[in-house]
């Protein structure tokens, strides 16, 4: 899949260290690049640009991102993970964690296959659906499996798994 650029990304993305699972559509990630005066190596699309953003930056870029989007973005070196959701919530990111097991997708089934979670539904966030037509918070229909909020993002330690959602915003320019 491609967007923006004129070539395919096999995913992940990965260069010294760094993996980049993209999601998305980043429409100012070649302005942002001309910006902060960074050299992308391949300018074929926003997913070089987003590496080499976070490469860059870190979580501090994330105010700065606009479209939609939901990336996974890990340091080998600091055995550190970066996760985060575009403010629209466009793009769904779906996770549960189980003891020291954390599994992130954009839909439920792949976390079902994975064994460690039971396909039941969560009667609160049926009920919700029937009084409101939607489910509140970061509940979904599923026992056991949670929504990645909008507009979030978490910088997870693989030595110390514990998800801390923390909002980010857009600038206002």
């Amino acid at each position: 899949l491609h967007l923006v650029g004129d070539k395919c990304y096999e995913q992940p993305l990965e260069r010294d260290g760094f993996v980049l699972a993209f999601n998305g559509f980043i429409s100012n990630s070649k302005e942002l690049c001309a910006i902060h005066n960074l050299v992308v190596q391949d300018r074929g699309g926003d997913t070089a640009e987003l590496f080499e953003l976070l490469y860059t930056f870190g979580t501090t870029i994330l105010p700065q991102l606009k479209g939609m989007f939901t990336f996974i973005f890990f340091n080998k070196h600091s055995n550190l993970i970066i996760i985060a959701r575009d403010t629209q919530g466009i793009k769904p990111l779906h996770y549960t964690v189980i003891d020291d097991c954390i599994i992130f997708s954009s839909e439920a089934q792949p976390i079902f296959k994975s064994g460690l979670v039971e396909k039941k539904l969560n009667k609160d966030a049926i009920q919700n659906i029937l009084e409101n037509r939607y489910v509140n918070g970061s509940d979904t229909i599923f026992d056991g499996i949670k929504n990645f909020e909008c507009g979030h993002f978490c910088e997870l330690s693989l030595d110390n798994p514990k998800i801390e959602l923390r909002s980010f915003n857009y600038e206002s320019s």
